[in-house]
C-alpha cells in the first residue's frame, strides 16, 4: 500500500475542477490521497480544515507520525 498523502487547498487542487493531467490526479499514481481541497476557498480554510482533520485522526488513533 502507497504511503497516504492528504491534501489541503483551493480550486488548484480540487479534483471537480481539474483534468487527468493535473497534480492532484498524477500523484495517485504513487500515494494514496485524500483530497480536502474545495474551490472558493482560501489559506484560512485550508488550515482549519487541516487542524480539524488532523485533530479527528489524533483522537480516533489513526497514527499520525507523518502528518
Amino acid at each position: 500500500m502507497a504511503n497516504k498523502l492528504w491534501i489541503f487547498g483551493d480550486s488548484y487542487a480540487d479534483p471537480k475542477y481539474n483534468d487527468p493531467l493535473s497534480w492532484p490526479y498524477l500523484i495517485q499514481e504513487n500515494f494514496d490521497v485524500v483530497n480536502k481541497a474545495k474551490i472558493g476557498t482560501g489559506i484560512d480554510w485550508s488550515l482549519q480544515k487541516f487542524y480539524w482533520s488532523t485533530h479527528y485522526t489524533y483522537e480516533n488513533n489513526i497514527d499520525t507520525s507523518n502528518i
